[in-house]
C-alpha cells in the first residue's frame, strides 16, 4: 500500500469500527434475538462538537472529497472552535453522508465561517465503548436502485417497496451481455450472455470494543441468504475468457445512530455483479439454480485483520437443481453472480464483503466425451477507503476464499 495513503488505511478502519458503535434497541433486530448491550456507557474525548440542525443548515459547502467547510453564518454550535476540535453531524443536504473532521483552521469570513479540516477517526471520538448489534436491510430502506446494464430488470422506485416487501431482494437477468465481440449489440451471433434470477437477502452483524481510546477488537459479519437461477449461454468460441460486469446498484437510505450526544451516520450499499471466466465454446448452455446462507467477515483483534468465511459442508446443505447441459465441444466456463456489500461511514470509507454464487461446467472430448457440473461460491473480504483530497474509494482485499462441490456429470 503507497505511504501517502497509510494514514487514510488507518481512519477508513476506525470508521469501519465506528459502525460496531450501535445501540441494539436502535437497530433492526433478528425477532427473538437480542443484540448485546453495552457494560458501559460509552465515554468521549474532549472537543468533540456534535453540530445541530441550524449548523448542519447554514453548510453551504459540500464537504465530500474536499478538506473545507463553509458556513454561511456562525451558530451556536460552532462558536469558539479551536484546532483540534472534532467536528461530527448527521446527515444534511450538503453532507448526505454525515460528517466526520478535524479542525485545522477557523476564519471568520462575512457573517460566516470558513473551516479548514483533516479527517477524524473514532480515536478522536471516543475513550471507552463496546456494544454490538445486527442490521438488517429491507426494501423500505432503499433510497435508489440502478441498473448499470441493459438487459437487468430491477422495480421502478414507485413499485420497488411493493416488489420486495417482504423478502428477498430480486435483480431478473433478462439477457446480459457479458463479452460482444464487434460491439455491435444488434449482432448476436458473437456474443456470450447471462440469464436468471438472482436473490438476496442481505444483513450484517457488528462488535466492538473500545478501551483507552484504542480499538481492541472489531468484527464485522455480512450474513446473506443466496439464491438464484444462472445460464449461460454461448453463441462464440472466446478462450482464456475473464470478464465480470456490474448489472445494479442498491444505495440504501443512511441511518444516523446515536452514541451518546455523538451521531453515527453509515449508508450500505449493494452491488450486484455477473462475470464469465475460462474457455467459452460456441453452442454450450447450462443452467443451475441453488439456495444457500453465506457468512462472511472481517475481525479485527491484536492490531491485526483476518477474514473468516462459513460456507456449507458440502452439496447436501444447499437447495440445488440443474438442467443437463448443452455442448458441442471441449470447454471449461464458469458464470458467477452475486452482491458486494459495503458499509460506509460517513465519507471515510468502511468493511465490505463480495459473496458470489457460481457453476463450472467442464467439458472434454478425449479421452470420451463427458461432462462435468460444480457448485461453488467466492468471493472476498476487505475495506473501502476513501481519498480525503478527491473522494476517490480504493479497495483493498484482506482475504479470498473459494469452496466448490460437483453435483452432476455425464455424456454428451
Amino acid at each position: 500500500m503507497p505511504r501517502r495513503l497509510l494514514r487514510h488505511f488507518r481512519l477508513a478502519v476506525m470508521a469501519a469500527a465506528a459502525l460496531l458503535l450501535v445501540q441494539p434497541a436502535a437497530a433492526h433486530e433478528q425477532p427473538g434475538r437480542e443484540g448485546r448491550r453495552s457494560d458501559h456507557p460509552p465515554r468521549l474525548r474532549a472537543g468533540v462538537r456534535v453540530l445541530d440542525a441550524p449548523a448542519l443548515e447554514a453548510l453551504t459547502h459540500s464537504p465530500e472529497g474536499r478538506t473545507t467547510l463553509v458556513f454561511g453564518s456562525i451558530t451556536p454550535s460552532l462558536r469558539r472552535l479551536s484546532r483540534g476540535d472534532v467536528l461530527v453531524g448527521s446527515a444534511s443536504a450538503r453532507a448526505p453522508q454525515g460528517l466526520l473532521r478535524r479542525v485545522t483552521r477557523a476564519v471568520r469570513r462575512d457573517g460566516g465561517l470558513v473551516v479548514e479540516t483533516e479527517p477524524a477517526a473514532l480515536e478522536d471520538l471516543f475513550w471507552r465503548a463496546r456494544a454490538g448489534a445486527r442490521v438488517e436491510m429491507k426494501a423500505a430502506d432503499i433510497a435508489a436502485v440502478t441498473a448499470q446494464v441493459e438487459g437487468v430488470l430491477v422495480p421502478d422506485s414507485e413499485a420497488m417497496a411493493q416488489a420486495w416487501s417482504p423478502g428477498r431482494l430480486e435483480f431478473e437477468l433478462l439477457d446480459v451481455v457479458l463479452v460482444d465481440l464487434d460491439g455491435n449489440p444488434t449482432t448476436t451471433a458473437d456474443q456470450v450472455r447471462a440469464t436468471g434470477k438472482l436473490g438476496v437477502e442481505p444483513s450484517f452483524d457488528v462488535d466492538i470494543d473500545i478501551a483507552w481510546g484504542q480499538l481492541r477488537r472489531f468484527q464485522f459479519t455480512n450474513a446473506t441468504e443466496l439464491s438464484g437461477t444462472l445460464e449461460l449461454d454461448g453463441r462464440v468460441t472466446v478462450a482464456d475468457l475473464d470478464r465480470s460486469v456490474t448489472v445494479a446498484s442498491v444505495r440504501f437510505a443512511p441511518v444516523t445512530i446515536c452514541v451518546g450526544p455523538v451521531p453515527l451516520v453509515f449508508t450500505p450499499i449493494l452491488d450486484v455483479q455477473v462475470g464469465v471466466s475460462g474457455n467459452v465454446t460456441a453452442g454450450i448452455r447450462t443452467s443451475v439454480s441453488a439456495t444457500t446462507p453465506v457468512s462472511a467477515g472481517a475481525l479485527y483483534e491484536n492490531q491485526e485483520w483476518s477474514g473468516f468465511v462459513d460456507l456449507p459442508d458440502g452439496p447436501e446443505d444447499i437447495a440445488i437443481e440443474w438442467l443437463a447441459p448443452e455442448l458441442t465441444g471441449a470447454a471449461t466456463a464458469t458464470v458467477y453472480a452475486g452482491p458486494r456489500l459495503s458499509v460506509l461511514l460517513y465519507d471515510l470509507g468502511g468493511p465490505f464483503a463480495s459473496v458470489y454464487g457460481y457453476t463450472t461446467l467442464q467439458a472434454q472430448v478425449l479421452p470420451s466425451r463427458s461432462w462435468s457440473l460444480y457448485l461453488g461460491l467466492r468471493g472476498s473480504i476487505g475495506l473501502v477507503v476513501s481519498v480525503p483530497t478527491t473522494g476517490e474509494k480504493i479497495r483493498y482485499d484482506l482475504e479470498l476464499f473459494d469452496r466448490s462441490f460437483m453435483v452432476a456429470g455425464g455424456a454428451f
